[in-house]
């Protein structure tokens, strides 16, 4: 009897779950629930929250048996219904899952993209801390900008959110000490070619072509650099978060050679900073990214030992792949990541680092929504202050 009601209440549990994924859609459809608030923002944007789902999340693919393999199976089924469904509606972009920063994720047959899921009050009022925190840094700043899909007018049939109203607002109440260059594509095929298919990141092809307008914005001359292609098949952080093989990408690098430099990692000498090699894993997740370019710290130091300027540079993920470069520009350059930087009394005053380690150019690079809105709670208004 016991086995019995074992099975009936797990065959319960599991077309429950697949009869949510229909009537959520549906909701959605007709306007009964908005997909920013399907799931609570004040749970998917509490990085707290974030920390402990994450750390759960990592112990079971752990530690319970076949947890992976059952969790795949879930996102197959969840993906093939809203494919269906969405498809049905002449919509080419289904919903897939939802990363560890609660933005929703979609595709289609070629790519991923991310849906930003911040409601437009809370958009707004990021927007206005944003300009508020450039315009009040009294003093000459660079600001480099990649945009992702999701900023671009480059498909609307598919009911998308565009967000390139908030950009127009942004350039037009920045302050002139605020210097701005874009890394903005017009079509899907320039999109597809410098972007990753699977990854939220631009490739090395957009990398190289972000240095070269970082490089106008500085008023420097920048170098041309081949593109390899490494053949691996490559899932980024929209597959893994997602669970789905089917679309991967190559990995791009460049084999750029620059010398005669030391690198100090938080105050140190760090022998495994940038290995720039691929390594082969069992894992088809393995981030790949994050280990060839290895930039998850607070503070590093280039010395090019050139006598030229020095230059601190604010940045996310994007930078890790060009830091180097804009470096050897440069005599000193100091890269801070807000994430992981110790801060003395949690602020950074900018006047007094940048007259204690004579700089010359202060350039920010961060994707669109870090800059517009800090949407990742980087801090940047409550820990750089003037």
């Amino acid at each position: 009897m016991q086995k019995k009601l074992f099975i009936i209440t797990f065959l319960i549990i599991i077309y429950g779950l697949l009869i949510m994924y229909p009537i959520n859609y549906l909701l959605v459809k007709t306007n009964r629930i908005t997909i920013t608030n399907f799931y609570s923002t004040n749970i998917t944007n509490n990085n707290a929250i974030n920390r402990i789902k994450a750390s759960i999340t990592n112990k079971s693919i752990n530690y319970l048996f076949m947890y992976d393999k059952v969790i795949e199976i879930h996102k197959k089924i969840n993906a093939k219904l809203n494919k269906t469904l969405y498809n049905a509606f002449k919509l080419d972009y289904y919903p897939v899952g939802i990363n560890n920063d609660g933005e929703y994720i979609f595709r289609n047959n070629n790519k991923y993209i991310l849906y930003n899921n911040l409601n437009n009050y809370e958009l707004n009022h990021r927007l206005n801390d944003q300009i508020d925190f450039f315009n009040n840094l009294d003093t000459d700043v660079y600001v480099f900008i990649p945009y992702r899909y999701e900023y671009l007018n480059l498909d609307n049939k598919n009911n998308i959110r565009n967000m390139s109203d908030y950009r127009n607002k942004f350039l037009n109440h920045i302050n002139d000490n605020v210097k701005i260059a874009e890394f903005k594509v017009d079509n899907e095929a320039d999109y597809n070619e410098y972007f990753y298919h699977t990854d939220h990141h631009y490739n090395m092809k957009g990398a190289l072509l972000s240095y070269s307008e970082i490089m106008k914005l500085l008023n420097k001359k920048a170098n041309n650099y081949e593109v390899k292609t490494n053949n691996i098949n490559y899932l980024g952080s929209m597959a893994k978060s997602s669970y789905l093989k089917d679309i991967n990408d190559k990995f791009y690098t460049s084999d750029f050679k620059l010398s005669n430099y030391d690198v100090l990692v938080d105050g140190k000498v760090n022998d495994t900073y940038k290995p720039k090699t691929i390594k082969l894993s069992n894992n088809p997740f393995y981030d790949e990214y994050v280990h060839y370019f290895n930039g998850l710290f607070g503070l590093r130091e280039y010395d090019f030992h050139n006598n030229k300027d020095n230059l601190l540079i604010f940045e996310d993920s994007y930078g890790w792949q060009i830091d180097d470069l804009i470096a050897s520009n440069y005599n000193k350059t100091y890269i801070i990541d807000l994430r992981y930087y110790n801060f003395n009394k949690e602020k950074l005053l900018l006047k007094e680092f940048s007259k204690k380690n004579n700089i010359k150019d202060i350039l920010f690079i961060y994707e669109a929504g870090s800059i517009f809105f800090d949407q990742y709670d980087y801090g940047m208004k409550d820990k750089v202050m003037k």
